[in-house]
């Protein structure tokens, strides 16, 4: 969705001194190159764009181009290699950095990711892609509740996106398994007030439905009666999520409850989403291998 927002044949931008005739068939070879990434055939545009940047190696225009095409084609560490250089040149360039961003989330990179999408929304505050994309690595660096203050903006946006609300389980669910460890020992199950609680107490923030408040950590002193109560909101928004997901009427949903109930540990939940899944793809060889691992599990728990 992305690069499609964002591609931009760029053709001869920088300015190319070379005669007439030389000019045309450059002009020529940039628009097949357009025409082919607009029909999919990103390898072809790979290669004439690469022609292209080796006969100019300083048109700034032509090797965005090719970095955009070698993402296209899932080339994502040579594109990163092809962007750096664009951003190091034109650091005010919005599509070189948003792509370099896009480049280091493929490749795992969310330290590196980061800046260069922040950078990007900074200049597209409204771009919910962006924003996606920004959460996927807030998620995948460890900054879950970044990552799940976004989602939980973002997936009742596109309700129809099932990786928006699975990306938003798996924060969830990385929150609450943090705030088991930090009450270390169970606490006594505080008392739950009435609706009409009021202050800024951990309890009160519950019955309020404050749970955006209480799933922060912020300067407040952390207790275990704290951390139940961030268990409590957390246990609610996992739930909520939880059905927002199954409503999801795409064939990914299945395999995306799965992975979620696999996390939470309900095996059986799990087995039944695998066995769904399976029999949408029957001969996905790595579906039948998750379906046994639950399996197992499953039988696990119950001796």
């Amino acid at each position: 969705m992305i690069l499609a927002k964002t591609l931009i044949i760029l053709g001869l931008a920088g300015g190319l001194a070379h005669p007439l005739a030389a000019l045309n068939e450059l002009e020529e070879q940039s628009r097949r190159a357009g025409i082919a990434m607009v029909e999919g055939r990103f390898e072809e545009a790979v290669a004439i764009w690469a022609q292209m940047v080796r006969g100019d190696p300083e048109n700034i225009g032509l090797r965005l181009n090719l970095g955009l095409a070698l993402h296209a084609a899932g080339r994502y560490r040579e594109a990163a290699s092809q962007l750096e250089r664009v951003v190091a040149a034109r650091p005010d360039s919005p599509s070189a950095t948003l792509m370099l961003g896009l480049c280091y989330n493929r490749l795992h990179l969310p330290r590196q990711a980061i800046p260069a999408l922040e950078s990007a929304l900074a200049r597209e505050r409204r771009n919910e892609d962006v924003q996606a994309e920004l959460a996927s690595a807030y998620r995948e660096d460890g900054q879950y509740w970044r990552a799940a203050e976004m989602l939980r903006v973002l997936a009742p946006r596109d309700p129809g996106n099932p990786r928006l609300w699975h990306q938003l389980l798996l924060c969830l669910i990385a929150l609450d398994q943090e705030a088991r460890r930090q009450m270390k020992a169970p606490p006594v199950e505080p008392k739950l007030p009435s609706e009409a609680c009021t202050g800024n107490s951990a309890a009160c923030r519950f019955v309020q439905g404050q749970y955006s408040l209480l799933i922060e950590r912020g300067s407040a002193q952390e207790t275990p009666e704290r951390e139940w109560w961030r268990h409590r909101a957390l246990e609610r928004l996992i739930a909520g999520a939880i059905d927002q997901l199954k409503d999801v009427p795409s064939p990914d949903t299945c395999e995306l409850l799965a992975e979620v109930y696999d996390r939470l540990g309900r095996y059986a939940d799990a087995v039944e989403q695998w066995t769904a899944a399976l029999e949408l793809a029957p001969d996905d060889r790595r579906l039948s291998k998750a379906l046994a691992r639950s399996r197992a599990a499953a039988a696990a728990a119950r001796n």
